[in-house]
């Protein structure tokens, strides 16, 4: 435990890590081409815009599109007032006419094939569509954006528990985890991993400063987490 980022324990979800671990993190934002798009999108309610009708690739994810309409209207991500609710629901179903394609498995395939100019999506595509093609810009929306964090959890009843541990403890060895970083462009929570070890490419040691520009800190005056979620990962709101 004492490998890991004090800022991804303790989480509102697992309180002092009873049962779950943090393996990865990210946020929720923009992406849009600047060699197409005219008006760059600067917020989530801009999305709205019919100036980008057809052009936009969303996540197929309730959570993050309900979160991002309750947003652009000005009211808490965690809202549970049925008026607002209802509002979001309607003003949610208008998003449609701009959305050409929900994908959770791949949004960057169509932003880099120009089948979408602009995506709802999760800061990890956004790495990688911006790397493949640099004419596309990551948004932090002004209304905040939205940080997740994916943890591992061993289930109750799990057959082979022991193995399941083994895996853990080898995951989160810092010479390991760096293969995970050096891999996956996410936010790491494994502190040792930041050391790069002799012999490894400059091409790591640029992918590494460049995950950390993409997701670089960004807040604003509210701050909130998006409490209740019967999953292991954690969202705020920034």
């Amino acid at each position: 435990m004492s490998n890991f980022n004090p800022a991804f324990l303790n989480p509102a979800f697992d309180p002092d890590n009873k049962f779950s671990l943090p393996y990865q993190g990210g946020s929720t934002g923009i992406v849009y081409n600047t060699e197409t798009v005219k008006t760059p999108p600067t917020s989530y309610a801009d999305l709205w815009n019919a100036e980008y009708a057809g052009h936009i690739i969303a996540v197929d994810d309730s959570r993050t599109m309900i979160t991002i309409t309750l947003l652009a209207l000005g009211y808490d991500a965690n809202s549970t007032d049925p008026a607002q609710l209802s509002e979001a629901k309607t003003k949610l179903k208008e998003l449609t006419a701009n959305i050409r394609i929900f994908d959770s498995d791949s949004p960057k395939t169509a932003l880099i094939g120009g089948e979408a100019d602009l995506g709802i999506i999760w800061s990890t595509e956004a790495f990688t569509t911006v790397i493949e093609k640099p004419a596309f810009a990551y948004v932090y929306p002004s209304e905040g954006v939205i940080l997740w964090q994916d943890n591992f959890a061993v289930m109750k009843d799990a057959p082979h528990a022991d193995a399941a541990y083994a895996w853990l403890n080898y995951l989160n060895q810092a010479d390991v985890f760096w293969m995970v970083m050096r891999d996956h462009c996410r936010l790491q929570p494994e502190c040792g991993c930041g050391r790069i070890r002799q012999g490894e490419s400059a091409r790591c040691v640029r992918r590494l400063h460049a995950i950390q520009h993409l997701q670089r800190p960004c807040r604003s005056r509210h701050e909130r987490t998006l409490a209740q979620i019967p999953h292991p990962r954690k969202c705020l709101h920034l």
